[in-house]
């Protein structure tokens, strides 16, 4: 069994539609992502995070929590609870008719930010195979700081890391964002971004240009991973120097209830179904060298129908399961001709041509 573990905040969402509290959701990406991990054979994904003890105050949303956690098969031997006068993260989410969320987040004493050095001793004796984060720990500076310190530990033990800058404009001043993200790139082998992001992090719009900077300053990339929405999504094979386009799942407008989590369910799907099929490969983080084209590509369509079939539930949690999937997989392969896939270059791309187009 491949130890993936997916690092950092757990938050509950208060969803608002029309000015009112609807309901709440047990969210954020390290929470998201683990969840689909785990819905993969032959895969353990586990959730490291920081929760506070149980209180009148936080009983019922630290249970939801918990009871999440156990429902979507998550493993919590990495989970720590702590009495500091700590609490748990919330957000606002007002949803827009196109299942779009705004968010505004009370961070105020949340646990996840709370990391010390000794926290993270269970974690370099029991070494994972993959380690997931996003930038959103790293709010706090000594969480930051600390983060790097494990990621050059991590790094030195061969352990592969997955990154997603998770770009929030009301939690990050977008210098801050920048310096984080880049901090964190020079460590990272498997990168998801948003085109958005990609765009802010190198003051450009333009697609061809953002990439190749991204493979130029960074070296050590195995794969990048660039999400644009229902359009679709690029895989960029940074060692071959291949990039390879996806047309997005279609998603009929009255079957969008609502958009969070489908960007943490696309990287988990890549992640789980990519260690699940391929446990022999994938033992360090050069072994991704040996995974071929297709195997990536396969891992890829995966990843869009687990994002489409999250768009189509209200909150990011339950994740789709296997069966599910597959179903969907099907599905959009006879409508989608998903079969076939368009192979671009830089080159191409930049010269406007595109070779294999299906």
């Amino acid at each position: 069994m491949k130890k993936i573990i997916s690092y950092g905040e757990i938050i509950i969402d208060e969803v608002i539609k029309n000015n009112k509290l609807e309901s709440k959701h047990v969210g954020g990406a390290p929470l998201n992502v683990a969840a689909q991990i785990s819905k993969f054979k032959n895969v353990d994904s586990y959730l490291f995070s920081i929760l506070p003890f149980k209180n009148n105050k936080n009983r019922y949303d630290l249970e939801k929590i918990e009871e999440s956690i156990k429902s979507e098969n998550i493993l919590k031997e990495y989970l720590i609870y702590k009495d500091d006068g700590l609490s748990l993260a919330y957000s606002l989410a007002k949803i827009d008719k196109n299942g779009e969320r705004e968010f505004e987040f009370n961070l105020d004493k949340a646990s996840f930010l709370s990391f010390k050095k000794d926290d993270y001793k269970y974690l370099l004796n029991n070494l994972p195979d993959l380690f997931y984060l996003g930038t959103i720990s790293s709010l706090n500076f000594d969480n930051f700081e600390n983060i790097i310190s494990i990621l050059k530990i991590l790094k030195e033990k061969n352990v592969i890391i997955a990154f997603d800058p998770n770009y929030r404009q009301n939690l990050f001043y977008i210098d801050d964002w920048k310096m984080i993200t880049k901090e964190i790139l020079k460590f990272v082998d498997i990168l998801k971004i948003s085109k958005e992001e990609l765009f802010l992090l190198f003051n450009t719009n333009d697609e061809v240009l953002a990439l190749k900077m991204l493979n130029t300053i960074y070296k050590n990339f195995k794969i990048v991973l660039m999400s644009d929405g229902d359009k679709g999504s690029l895989i960029d094979i940074a060692y071959k120097k291949k990039v390879y386009f996806l047309k997005g799942n279609k998603v009929k407008k009255d079957k969008i209830k609502d958009a969070i989590g489908c960007g943490d369910a696309f990287f988990g799907g890549f992640i789980g179904s990519l260690f699940s099929y391929n446990q022999d490969l994938i033992t360090n983080d050069d072994s991704l060298f040996l995974l071929s084209d297709e195997t990536l590509i396969n891992s890829l369509k995966i990843a869009n129908s687990c994002g489409s079939l999250a768009i189509k539930r209200e909150g990011a949690l339950p994740m789709a399961t296997l069966k599910e999937i597959e179903n969907e997989m099907k599905v959009n392969n006879l409508e989608n001709n998903l079969n076939c896939h368009d192979f671009i270059s830089l080159e191409y791309i930049e010269n406007g041509e595109e070779d294999g187009k299906c």
